[in-house]
């Protein structure tokens, strides 16, 4: 913020102008040992904090010097002994001059003319209440969300409450008259007609008392069931605990002794057997219900499609099959269109042999579509017939199979310039013949059992599969306990453009991105048209983490510099890491004695306390408006002890 700003001192004649730089580095401060079962020390625990590196050039002799860190000054008057308070000290009205020529404030207290009338509402706001009201509307027609970094008892909601007052239909266009004068843009300046208050349920009393006390024409709706939204109103209060709160959530288990949601397809899911697999792929659900319901899970499983005929008829004999067989490839072959046609099957145990004998048919097709396109050479088309042979043994149907088979081979007949069959042909033929030679049917239902399910493993073969993207099925669902909807997400769905400003009390409660409270009020926050206002008396939760959510959701700069999935990188940028820092010991050979070098290696043990300076005037200043107590201490009455 100084650099390559020349600074002059405040007396000329004990102190040279210079040139100050600074930069904020990491310190590592030890604040543990770790020792071992020896006794022996083996490392230390340290936290970054930061350090001001303050480097200074002597104008008049061209000198560097760094000053140490101190907030006391020394007195010197060289500034060679100096610390960083002693800068302050002997510098502070260039220091002044520079930063105000840095960081122009966009609302001046100080400045008269840079003060916007505001309207006369039932409670008048102290002065320093009304300069914070003033920033957050220059801030708003900016297109900028404010965010009101107060105290407790500094009045938050009278200020939030003036804001809407002065944006409303009634004191709009005067606003705008204002703020154009003083040279502000008004083309974003929103009109606001309704307002919504996200609050803490404790507090939705007090909100109604102060607009009743701030704007008492205002008329107030507490949002407590969908319907309230019909009720005409300036001011709308929603609990956070309704804004997030909707039904039930119940998953699918792999425990088969755990309940099953209770709907149609989930009821023939347990009677086919297929409790614990997935409702779409049939795949295996490996996490418990509650943790499915909780973390709204998916299926992963890759999802796989059939590429041609001999698939698509592998997946159909494992549906006939699926009914009275219990075997691994039937269950990965029953996908998403044969879980439906087998669930409204049951488990008879017995084979279908009438609807297997139609399989054989359409399987027979098949294999005479297959055998002409081996003999005139197709790329990818292996020997046809295998599947064929066995599911003709398992039906008793090798007569019929032969017959066939025969009046195929004739009609590919297919003869060279010689008059003699073509070597696919012969080969067609030898292979048929040898395979046919002395068939002989199942002899029993285990034998048929397993030459259907070699016939299934052949086709399998056969077939050409694609592996897609994963089935991506819900493996939860709603039920109706309680009878009760998300209003921030029916807000979000039904009533997009509903509100105009959006007020968000106690904004720090919302710094854990994936709690429900959170992703309530950033549904709000990404409302079309909205301008959002927090409030806080706490800015952070005291790791540089807990501000992620908030700035990525309300500031506009902080999105350009961060993804949403980048909160990772915005700790290690601006917060602070907590570390082991593991001492070795290195023993040096070729050396009478054991001399030993000290070497560390450093792992990461989690997050420090603390946000980096930069993230103060980057993110923070731009968009912040700070009141503390003490500023209404000068128009307060003089405070007396009386016994």
């Amino acid at each position: 913020m100084l650099n390559g700003k020349q600074l002059e001192p405040n007396d000329r004649t004990r102190h040279p102008p210079i040139l100050a730089k600074g930069v904020f580095e990491r310190e590592r401060l030890e604040i543990s040992e770790k020792r071992d079962a020896e006794g022996e020390r083996v490392g230390a625990v340290a936290i970054e904090r930061p350090k001001l590196a303050l480097t200074i050039l002597r104008l008049d002799d061209f000198s560097f010097h760094r000053l140490e860190p101190g907030t006391m000054p020394t007195g010197h008057d060289e500034p060679e002994r100096w610390n960083a308070a002693d800068l302050i000290v002997n510098y502070d009205r260039s220091l002044a001059q520079v930063m105000g020529e840095q960081f122009p404030p966009l609302h001046n207290p100080a400045d008269e003319a840079q003060r916007l009338p505001l309207p006369a509402l039932a409670r008048k706001p102290y002065r320093a209440q009304d300069d914070a009201i003033q920033a957050c509307l220059k801030l708003i027609a900016r297109g900028r969300n404010p965010a009101l970094v107060a105290e407790v008892g500094t009045g938050k909601s009278t200020m939030a409450l003036s804001v809407m007052a002065a944006l409303s239909p009634q004191h709009h266009e005067a606003t705008r008259r204002e703020l154009a004068k003083l040279g502000h843009p008004i083309d974003q300046l929103p009109k606001v007609r309704r307002t919504l208050i996200l609050c803490p349920p404790h507090l939705i009393t007090s909100w109604r008392n102060e607009a009743r006390a701030v704007v008492p024409e205002a008329r107030v709706v507490e949002l407590r069931q969908p319907s309230d939204l019909d009720h005409h109103a300036e001011i709308y209060l929603l609990s956070r605990e309704t804004a997030k709160l909707g039904h039930a959530w119940q998953g699918l288990s792999a425990a088969p002794e755990i309940e099953l949601p209770t709907t149609e397809l989930t009821r023939q899911a347990a009677s086919a057997n297929l409790a614990g697999s997935c409702p779409r792929c049939g795949a295996a659900i490996a996490n418990k219900a509650t943790t499915n319901a909780s973390r709204r899970a998916r299926c992963q499983a890759p999802t796989v499609t059939e590429r041609n005929d001999i698939a698509r008829l592998a997946e159909e004999l494992a549906i006939i099959l699926a009914p009275a067989v219990e075997h691994p490839l039937i269950d990965s072959l029953i996908r998403a269109r044969a879980a439906r046609l087998l669930l409204t099957r049951e488990a008879t145990g017995k084979l279908p042999i009438a609807k297997l004998r139609d399989f054989y048919r359409r399987l027979h097709r098949a294999s005479a579509q297959q055998a002409e396109q081996y003999v005139h050479g197709a790329a990818n088309v292996g020997m046809p017939w295998e599947p064929l042979i066995l599911l003709a043994r398992a039906l008793d149907l090798t007569e019929s199979l032969v017959i066939d088979g025969q009046r195929i081979l004739e009609d590919l007949r297919d003869f060279e310039e010689d008059s003699t069959p073509s070597y696919r042909h012969r080969s067609l033929r030898l292979f048929f013949e040898s395979s046919t030679e002395n068939l002989t049917p199942a002899e029993d239902d285990s034998e048929r059992l397993w030459m259907l399910l070699g016939a299934l493993e052949q086709l399998h073969e056969q077939g050409d599969w694609q592996e897609g993207e994963p089935c991506g099925e819900p493996l939860y669902q709603a039920i109706p306990r309680p009878r009760r909807y998300p209003m921030a997400k029916l807000i979000q769905r039904r009533r997009r453009r509903f509100f105009d400003l959006l007020i968000a009390d106690e904004a720090h409660e919302f710094n854990r991105d994936r709690s429900a409270q959170t992703k309530a009020l950033h549904r709000l926050i990404e409302l079309p048209g909205v301008v959002t206002l927090t409030l806080t008396g706490s800015l952070m939760g005291g790791y540089a983490s807990s501000l992620f959510p908030n700035a990525w959701a309300t500031n506009e700069d902080f999105r350009a510099d961060f993804g949403r999935d980048q909160k990772t990188l915005f700790v290690r940028r601006y917060g602070y890491q907590k570390l082991f820092i593991a001492d070795q010991l290195k023993k040096q050979k070729k050396r009478r004695g054991a001399v030993t070098d000290r070497e560390q290696s450093v792992r990461r043990l989690g997050e420090a306390p603390g946000v980096h300076p930069d993230y103060i005037t980057r993110y923070l200043l731009p968009t912040t408006v700070i009141l503390h107590k003490g500023d209404l201490d000068v128009e307060l009455p003089p405070l007396t002890e009386e016994p």
